[in-house]
């Protein structure tokens, strides 16, 4: 399942339009629809404010296999910046969250160098 399909089956869940989500998102509906239907991939600030949108975690939200796609959208981390900022803000399911999702990306990165 991609990002857009566990965005959606979310939506769906909780009986959300479209224009609810974005609109609580921050983004435009047609976004929103194209990131659904994998036609376009979120930056991690969309995939964050999706997430938050939806009461989902960042780690259910993405796969760590996409995580690429959306970091490559910048070379430098700077999108980073005002999240992590304010991190010491925000609740502690939300830190755990994105550090276990950051602990799991770092040990599949790991993985795949060390494999022959």
């Amino acid at each position: 399942m991609n990002i857009g399909d566990r965005i959606r089956h979310r939506r769906i869940e909780l009986n959300m339009t479209q224009r609810q989500v974005a609109n609580l998102a921050g983004i435009s509906v047609s976004f929103l629809s194209d990131i659904e239907r994998g036609r376009s991939n979120p930056s991690l600030e969309n995939t964050l404010k999706l997430g938050k949108a939806l009461n989902l975690p960042i780690g259910e939200v993405m796969d760590p296999n996409e995580a690429d796609k959306i970091f490559e959208k910048k070379s430098t981390y700077e999108i980073l910046d005002p999240y992590l900022n304010d991190f010491n803000l925000w609740p502690d399911e939300d830190k755990q969250d994105v550090i276990k999702f950051l602990e799991y990306k770092r040990s599949s990165l790991n993985k795949s160098k060390n494999k022959p």
